[in-house]
Parts: structure tokens; C-alpha cells; sequence
């Protein structure tokens, strides 16, 4: 009757077998030969006495069955434990979101039976569209775990940072037509202030049923996710300029301080870049705030597009921008900068029935080319650079700093 109904509720042969069958042919093996000896040794008595032993041996056989269900059930428990504590742990490690959900979606797929892949998708700060990140057992599944949670996240209409509405794990989707992958569920992931800031999904493949043991893992582990991402989006308000999405002057401040020491101690090369947006003021004045507001923008992602995954940019400070480059001697920075003032160029757009063409001009610095003493030294150097280009009137100029004078 119980392998019956179990099998009615979905669950798969296997957790029937661990369940029910297991441990109820363990216990007749345990008890048989006791039942069969207590019967000799008791076979010329009263039948009430045999009665009694056999109730006995049902009641140590079921005691028996229930221990060992018991006993798998902690064992379970202190999987899932170990399993939360150790994403946990490392999902706390970084306040790369990133470099989180690699960590997060590599734990899951390899600790829960059937899961196709793990999805992490969270807000940014700047206001930009979600982010998922996307970890699957195999690579060529991605595309279709990816597809198959965005499905579902769709029938939450304020999941991009409204109020929560959800505690608890989604109910499991129905089965979506999908190659590998079958039912999606996904917890939302709620700051310690009630907002919601994003979902962690677990994809299974086709044909695998959820169990109890996914939704607790999954609510667990989202709780800690929460925090992390937490972290995360605090860190950005710290670190990020709100307006471009660069670094904040002060981020760039601390690294360039750090690349100066390493430099001088190990005798390498490294760059600095002054960008200065040429005619802010004059599209504010002629197509308002919100024009301005682009212009920053496209500069900044022409920046983005110009420079290395290694490079520190930033917003220095109303419309200047800066930019660290490690490991690059003046000659190569010389010829970032002018890539970086073609992207600029590049980046026309329109306001009303107006053309914007955006424009900016690039000095450099070196060290140890130009000769600085210290980091602010060669913030001086790179801003005379710049300060010559604004100078010259040539809009879009690159002025690498001369090596100064022993």
C-alpha cells in the first residue's frame, strides 16, 4: 500500500526503494531468524505466548523500519546543511555577482540529483536590465536552461525589485518543451528589508520530479544568495558611478595607489588616462540635463569598449573620466587613448530633431616613463597632458607626457 501510494504521488523508484523496500527487507532479515527461534524455543507453550511474540516481532520490526528512515532522514538533513553552509561560505567570498553565481551554480548542479543547470538573475543597481547568470552541467545545455527559467520568471510582473510577494519556493512549473529540460523552480531572493533583488532558479531535466529535499535546498541556499547579493548591491552603491556604471574617484584613487606601489617595487609599466568630454556644458544648454546625461553615458561606453577587462576606468568627476591601464608601457597607453577618442566620435546620436557629436580629449601618463614621485604626481603629469590638448582646441587630441627632466 505505501509503495502504491508513493508511486501515485510521482515519487521515482528509487526513493521508493530507499524508503520502504530497503528497509523493510533489512528489518525481516534482521528479525526472521529471532521470530524462528523464538517459535522453536516457545513451540510447546501457550498460544497466547506465541501471540505475544509475534506482535513483538512486528512491533521491533516496524521500531526497526522507523529508526532507519529516521536515521536516513538526519543523514539527509546534515547533507543539505553541509551543502547550504559550504555555498553559503562561498557565495560570501566574493562581491563578484559573477564570480557568485559560477560558485552558487556549480554546488547545486553537482549536489542535487536531476538538475539540468542553475540560473542566477538579479538587478543591478544602475538601473540596467537583470542579469542572469547561467550554469549548467553540460555547456551545450545553457541556451535551453536559460530559455526554459526566463519562461517562468515571465509570469512574475515586478520581479525587477519590487515589494516580494513570494517567501517561499515558486510551485514547479509545468513540464516546458524542452530537449533536456523539464520542470523550473525558483525562489526569489529577498533583502533584509522586504525588496525583492532577483531569483535563483534550478532547471531539472526532463522527466525528473521535484522532491522535498529540493525545496528546502533551494529556499536555504536563496536565503544565503539574498545576503550575498546584498553585499553585492551594496558595494556597487559604493563603488559605482549611479549615472554610467564606472567607478567612483575614489575606487580608481585606492587602485592607482596600489598599482604604484606594485610598479615601483617590481619595476613594470602601467598607464594613466585623463578624459575630458568636450562641450558638455553647450548640449545641457542646448538640449537640457537629460542630453548631457546621454553624452556622459555613450562616453563611458566607449570607454567600456576601449579598454581591457584588467583596466580601472572611472568617473573622476562631472565630465571627466579616468582610466588606470596595469602593465602597459606610455607608448601602448598613447595608443588606447586614441582609440578610446575615435570610439567617442563614433557615438552619435540624436536629440529632438538635433545631432550630437560627441567628442573628447585624452592625456597620458606613464610610469616610470613620465617620471612621477607619487601617485598624485602622476595625476599631475596626465592632467597637464590634458590640460595641452583643451589648450590646442584640437577636440579629440591625444597628448602622451614627455618624460620629465632629470
Amino acid at each position: 500500500v505505501v509503495t502504491v501510494s508513493y508511486k501515485l504521488n510521482g515519487l521515482g523508484w528509487r526513493h521508493i526503494l530507499r524508503q520502504v523496500v530497503l528497509p523493510g527487507f533489512l528489518g525481516e532479515l534482521a528479525f526472521t531468524p529471532l521470530g524462528f527461534a523464538l517459535a522453536l524455543a516457545y513451540k510447546d507453550q501457550d498460544i497466547r505466548i506465541l501471540g505475544a511474540l509475534g506482535v513483538s516481532y512486528i512491533t521491533f520490526n516496524y521500531i526497526f523500519k522507523r529508526m532507519w528512515v529516521k536515521s536516513e532522514a538526519e543523514g539527509e538533513q546534515a547533507r543539505e546543511l553541509k551543502l547550504v553552509e559550504e555555498v553559503g561560505r562561498a557565495a560570501a567570498s566574493t562581491l563578484d555577482v559573477e564570480e557568485m553565481g559560477r560558485r552558487i551554480g556549480m554546488a547545486l548542479v553537482g549536489a542535487l540529483p536531476g538538475t539540468a543547470g542553475v540560473v542566477l538573475s538579479v538587478v543591478p543597481e544602475n538601473g540596467g536590465g537583470p542579469l542572469h547568470f547561467v550554469r549548467a552541467g553540460d555547456r551545450a545545455d545553457k541556451p535551453a536552461v536559460l530559455g526554459a527559467v526566463l519562461r517562468v520568471l515571465a509570469r512574475e510582473a515586478d520581479w525587477a525589485g519590487e515589494a516580494a510577494r513570494i517567501a517561499t519556493p515558486v510551485a514547479p512549473s509545468p513540464p516546458l518543451d524542452e530537449i533536456t529540460v523539464g520542470q523550473v523552480l525558483t525562489c526569489p531572493l529577498v533583502a533584509p528589508n522586504g525588496t525583492r533583488r532577483g531569483f535563483l532558479s534550478i532547471a531539472l531535466h526532463a522527466g525528473t520530479r521535484p522532491t522535498e529535499g529540493h525545496h528546502r535546498i533551494l529556499a536555504s541556499i536563496s536565503r544565503q544568495a539574498a545576503i550575498a547579493v546584498e553585499n553585492w548591491r551594496l558595494y556597487s552603491m559604493a563603488t559605482e558611478d549611479g549615472l554610467t556604471g564606472l567607478y567612483v574617484r575614489r575606487y580608481l584613487e585606492t587602485r592607482l595607489a596600489e598599482e604604484f606601489e606594485r610598479a615601483t617595487r617590481s619595476g613594470s609599466a602601467f598607464c594613466l588616462l585623463l578624459v575630458d568630454v568636450d562641450n558638455l556644458k553647450v548640449v545641457n544648454d542646448l538640449h537640457g540635463h537629460g542630453a548631457g546625461d546621454t553624452l556622459l553615458r555613450e562616453v563611458a561606453a566607449a570607454l567600456r569598449e576601449s579598454i581591457r577587462g584588467m583596466d580601472v576606468a572611472c568617473r573622476w568627476g562631472g565630465d571627466e573620466f579616468a582610466v588606470l591601464l596595469p602593465d602597459m608601457s606610455l607608448e601602448d597607453g598613447f595608443a588606447v587613448g586614441q582609440r578610446l577618442a575615435e570610439a567617442v566620435k563614433a557615438r552619435t546620436f540624436a536629440v529632438g530633431g538635433a545631432t550630437v557629436n560627441p567628442s573628447a580629449s585624452v592625456g597620458v601618463a606613464g610610469h616610470p616613463t613620465s617620471g612621477p614621485r607619487d601617485p598624485a604626481d602622476l595625476f599631475a603629469i596626465a592632467d597637464r597632458a590634458l590640460y595641452a590638448v583643451k589648450k590646442s582646441g584640437r577636440k579629440g587630441t591625444v597628448v602622451a607626457a614627455e618624460p620629465r627632466d632629470s
